[in-house]
């Protein structure tokens, strides 16, 4: 294969075409600013279901050139090896699909650094893979065609090519999240979905294992591409070491597999005091965070001893229900961010998350359990309400069995404001350690019962 035979298949074979295939991707643009670049490649691992399809019918459609210009028998009979000459086809399509698909993503990273979006390396590795996903569905498709170049076989493969990813897709194994069996199929199919959140990452090994399927699924398709009839068994041989290898370092379940992308749940914060922060991952939060953080550090230290000094995003991932622990100097903030990358609803409503529960997390194991969760959730809401001094609000959801009901919640405040003041703000104080501690104390009881407080 010289540069110069090269050049000119990458000018009037179909790999232009392969290299336009990763254009759908760029519609993901706007969901980096706010969602991250890790939930758009989510969304583009699910694209794939679509684009291997058309890049194995794009490699089906070239196969079908020699006979169409009716050269088959005359290329038979020069010097130049059957291989050779399939090979650099190969490689201008499969130049042509990876080029494509890494323009795209750097473009999308591009974007993702001018908006401040926080970029994990899992990002870049994955777009590689992606690429030569779409790299080794072309060659897959430029085999078939080979095999079969008649007019029927292009639309064909697009057909057979999207069953087969739509039934991958179907019977993957989403099991093994919860450890039950063993992760498999789920980390190895390019278009799963890990079960990960943007504040998580796969580990090293788990990374190694997708790799070694990749390059074994490359390697394959290129074999049956550029291969004659006698040696094309012999792709067997990278899909059997890769899939060896790849079994070999997956983790005995998905959960293992995952782990926190510290990098993510790094702080961004406010130069001056009182500190507000938020997470790396959604800068963007903390432009509407930092007046209603501030305000609520201040209602805190105005009502109640020990009142936190700093504002701080919380976040959730798969090492316990609630990652983020509650702090008593520490107010963490349970807001999340619309796909601009802006905290969803307004200030009134940060402000009343914030103060939640005396400005406390949720405890994981709320105690009692069951019904008892609605009267958990209903003291956090009025010790929110005593501390703004404004009448509760309505559940958001009546139906939800996890929601006190509005009488529920006016009677506790109206019997809360009914005792003394200093009793109101040790009950309220009491509560507020409660939360801290996630013991298994009656938060109810605590604001309104006698004794409660004691």
């Amino acid at each position: 294969m010289t540069w110069r035979i090269l050049r000119i298949e990458l000018r009037r074979s179909a790999a232009f075409w392969a290299a336009l295939l990763s254009l759908p991707f760029i519609a993901l643009a706007a969901g980096v600013p706010g969602q991250g670049m890790t939930v758009v490649l989510a969304d583009a691992r699910a694209e794939l279901v679509l684009l291997v399809p058309l890049a194995m019918g794009i490699g089906a459609w070239q196969a079908r050139r020699d006979r169409r210009s009716g050269t088959s028998e005359l290329l038979v009979t020069t010097a130049r090896l059957q291989w050779q000459r399939r090979m650099t086809t190969a490689a201008a399509l499969g130049i042509g699909a990876v080029t494509g698909s890494l323009v795209v993503f750097a473009g999308l990273a591009t974007y993702a650094a001018a908006v401040g979006s926080y970029l994990p390396v899992i990002v870049l590795v994955s777009a590689v893979m992606m690429a030569l996903f779409l790299a080794a569905a072309v060659w897959l498709g430029l085999a078939v065609g080979r095999a079969a170049p008649w007019v029927p076989i292009p639309p064909l493969v697009v057909v057979a090519g999207l069953v087969a990813m739509v039934g991958v897709a179907l019977f993957t194994d989403t099991e093994g999240y919860i450890g039950r069996t063993p992760p498999g199929t789920l980390l190895l199919n390019p278009i799963g979905d890990i079960g990960s959140d943007a504040f998580e990452t796969l580990t090293a090994r788990a990374l190694l294992a997708q790799w070694s399927w990749v390059v074994a699924i490359v390697a394959a398709c290129l074999i049956l591409c550029v291969a004659t009839r006698g040696f094309r068994l012999y792709a067997l041989l990278p899909l059997a070491l890769g899939l060896a290898t790849a079994l070999t370092l997956l983790p005995s379940s998905l959960y293992d597999a995952i782990t926190l992308d510290r990098g993510a749940v790094a702080l961004v914060c406010t130069p001056d005091e009182p500190r507000v922060c938020a997470r790396r991952l959604h800068p963007r939060i903390l432009d509407d965070l930092r007046e209603p953080g501030r305000q609520a550090l201040a209602i805190l230290s105005a009502k109640l001893p020990q009142a936190p000094t700093a504002v701080v995003e919380a976040y959730y991932g798969n090492d316990s229900p609630v990652v983020m622990q509650s702090r008593a100097d520490t107010l963490y903030a349970e807001v999340y961010p619309e796909v601009s990358g802006r905290v969803q609803g307004t200030e009134r409503d940060t402000l009343w998350t914030l103060l939640m529960g005396a400005g406390t997390l949720t405890c994981p194991n709320p105690p009692g359990g069951g019904l008892a969760v609605a009267r958990y959730n209903a003291a956090r809401i009025v010790a929110a309400a005593w501390l703004l001094e404004q009448e509760p609000p309505a559940p958001s959801d009546p139906n939800d069995p996890a929601l006190p009901d509005a009488t529920t919640i006016r009677a506790a405040y109206e019997t809360l404001l009914a005792f003394p003041a200093d009793e109101q703000r040790a009950r309220v104080a009491a509560l507020r350690e409660s939360e801290l501690a996630c013991d298994e104390r009656d938060r109810l009881n605590i604001l309104v019962d006698d004794g409660g407080a004691e």
